[in-house]
């Protein structure tokens, strides 16, 4: 034998398909050795069981099947591995926009809570401050008592701020604040709340100003007395 190696060769042969070659064949059967030209068991008749065509790679497929199996298997492994890194950032993206419409919902939610506290507080804070205006117009009604019809009267013509009059009368005894809150009654169920007063010729009249306690007569107010009144929030 000759001490050369076998030269390896730089190309790949082709796959060489190739029968086996049996002298005999056994039938699969009852077992009885036949000839390879007989197609049928010569005792029990069956036929010839076909022999699968075997594939001799003569470049070592075996390490290049294995290699290629392995290289398969990396890639699925890679591919699946970036699928599953895209589908884990989706998920997280999802979340976050989750969570980031979530936190708006929230936001508004409390906002239209607060509005709505915030509106409720106003009123009942209208309705408090619109019950103590009633009761004090109320004790007003009170203390200035029915209109005299008898005595040393003053007849005080006011003149509103819509260009309206009235007439009310005062005993002479009665104190200025009276008037005032007669003005107070009469205006309210106008809207008014504010406003001066003023006693020609050119004699104005404010209710700070006043000496409410002093009477019409220490004042020298009597017989017929006109008042213009002005709105101040006009």
């Amino acid at each position: 034998m000759c001490d050369k190696a076998r030269a390896i060769p730089t190309k790949r042969r082709k796959k060489v398909k190739r029968r086996r070659k049996d002298t005999s064949w056994a039938c699969s059967f009852c077992t009885v050795i036949n000839m390879d030209e007989r197609s049928s068991c010569s005792v029990c008749g069956r036929k010839r069981d076909v022999v699968k065509e075997d594939v001799i790679d003569l470049c070592g497929s075996d390490e290049e099947d294995v290699g290629k199996q392995r290289s398969s298997k990396r890639r699925r492994k890679n591919t699946l591995t970036t699928s599953n890194s895209l589908d884990r950032k989706l998920k997280a993206e999802q979340d976050d926009a989750f969570e980031l419409a979530r936190a708006i919902d929230l936001s508004k939610a409390q906002q239209k809570e607060r509005e709505r506290e915030e509106k409720e507080k106003k009123e009942r804070m209208r309705r408090a401050k619109e019950e103590s205006h009633q009761e004090e117009i109320n004790r007003k009604r009170k203390e200035i008592g029915e209109e005299p019809t008898d005595g040393s009267l003053v007849s005080v013509m006011f003149k509103l701020p819509d260009n309206t009059r009235i007439q009310r009368k005062f005993r002479h005894i009665d104190r200025i604040q009276k008037m005032y809150f007669f003005l107070d009654i009469t205006l309210s169920a106008k809207g008014i709340r504010r406003y001066s007063t003023k006693i020609p010729p050119e004699r104005p009249v404010n209710r700070d100003a006043a000496e409410l306690e002093k009477t019409f007569k220490d004042l020298g107010l009597c017989g017929r007395v006109a008042v213009f009144v002005f709105d101040l929030d006009a």
